[in-house]
């Protein structure tokens, strides 16, 4: 079965991904090295930040989050490897699989996190304990690694073996692991916003079991909680943009137009990960909560004097 792909910019005809590009690039361009260099550098110091952050402040939790940094620094270094070398097989399949495998811990964080906001404004106004947030979407999330590890296996195999079938069926499996993260992300996102608005105008879909009102208010109102609910709600967003980028990428195979134009690659997986990761290095969900909690007032009580 014959199939085409763009070789530097030029639409060729072709029966095997190995084929139609080994002698040019596997990735129908040659990498920016400048560029890849350059968002190599944010990641690991992104990385390396957040490991501080997490032995600090002892956030086991957010390991996620170093897990995810390290292999967008390995795709990345790839394809700093691959801007000298764009024929070799090894640096683009290692770029493909650890790049389209990385946000699935990035939006696990994000799970969790939306867990510690409902502990912190009240679980009155959400339909499901906060608890369970971080365990029915992780398992999610661990669905989708699985689906999405799969696919790049086969297509990795499909490659070495000059098999475009398979490898192209790989890119579909990855695709519908990255379509099925999409879909517990936007379930996701409509209870999170249910939850916001009923958090906001005090609209409690069970009996309420948090502090009293001026305490809760207290809550509510506090800057850092705020700050790292916007944080949460940014990240969700560029994951889902990344998200749709990918699927409309890998739904074309290994030799479609958007996969082969860079500049693409570059700001709407590149930049958009690095905002993901970034974000949460300015405003940690664990530094800020700690933070609201030291800086609660306490309560002064006056001692009648004993005659």
């Amino acid at each position: 079965m014959n199939t085409t792909a763009f070789i530097n910019g030029t639409l060729l005809p072709t029966s095997t991904l190995v084929v139609h590009r080994s002698s040019y690039s596997y990735y129908g361009y040659t990498p920016s090295m400048s560029g890849s260099i350059v968002i190599l550098a944010i990641f690991a110091i992104s990385t390396f930040a957040h490991l501080g952050q997490l032995v600090h402040k002892r956030s086991w939790w957010m390991i996620a989050m170093v897990l995810g940094g390290i292999l967008e620094a390995a795709g990345w270094a790839s394809r700093v490897y691959s801007s000298v070398s764009p024929t070799k097989l090894d640096p683009f399949l290692a770029q493909q699989v650890t790049l389209i495998l990385a946000p699935v811990f990035f939006s696990g964080v994000v799970y969790i996190i939306l867990g510690l906001i409902i502990s912190k404004w009240g679980e009155e106004y959400s339909r499901i304990r906060s608890r369970y947030y971080s365990i029915i979407f992780l398992v999610c999330d661990v669905a989708s690694l699985v689906v999405q590890a799969v696919g790049g296996a086969k297509a990795a195999g499909g490659a070495r073996t000059n098999d475009s079938n398979a490898a192209n069926d790989g890119a579909h499996i990855m695709m519908g692991g990255i379509v099925f993260q999409l879909f517990s992300m936007t379930l996701f996102v409509l209870l999170a916003a249910e939850y916001s608005f009923r958090a906001y105008y005090d609209r409690p879909v069970k009996l309420k079991v948090s502090p009293p009102e001026a305490e809760k208010k207290q809550v509510k109102d506090s800057r850092g909680v705020r700050q790292v609910a916007i944080a949460m709600v940014i990240s969700t967003l560029v994951l889902y943009v990344r998200g749709i980028y990918r699927v409309i990428e890998l739904s074309e195979g290994w030799s479609g137009p958007i996969i082969s134009t860079e500049s693409y690659f570059i700001v709407l997986d590149g930049v958009m990960m690095i905002i993901c990761m970034g974000i949460f290095n300015i405003l940690y969900p664990t530094w800020v909560f700690t933070k609201e909690k030291e800086e609660a007032p306490t309560k002064v009580v006056e001692m009648e004097p004993i005659d």
